[in-house]
């Protein structure tokens, strides 16, 4: 009799983008839907530090802390 229109059925033009990031790998390719899930893969296939700095990437930093072990 009367008839009404299911929003939820309707198009899906509500002003909303749809578009989602992605998180790319430059080191293989891989991409991923979250960030999440794009450190893991970092971590697990890439090495612990994962793009982040490490002690050894800065020699002159860990020589002057070796150093103040010999300050009084």
């Amino acid at each position: 009799m009367f008839h009404q229109q299911n929003p939820l059925k309707g198009p899906l033009d509500n002003g909303l983008s749809t578009s989602k990031e992605f998180f790319y790998c430059h080191s293989c390719g891989k991409q991923y839907n979250t960030q999440i899930g794009y450190r893991r893969h970092l971590v697990a296939f890439h090495g612990a530090s994962a793009g982040k700095p490490s002690p050894e990437d800065f020699p002159d930093l860990l020589e002057n802390v070796n150093n103040l072990g010999d300050v009084p």
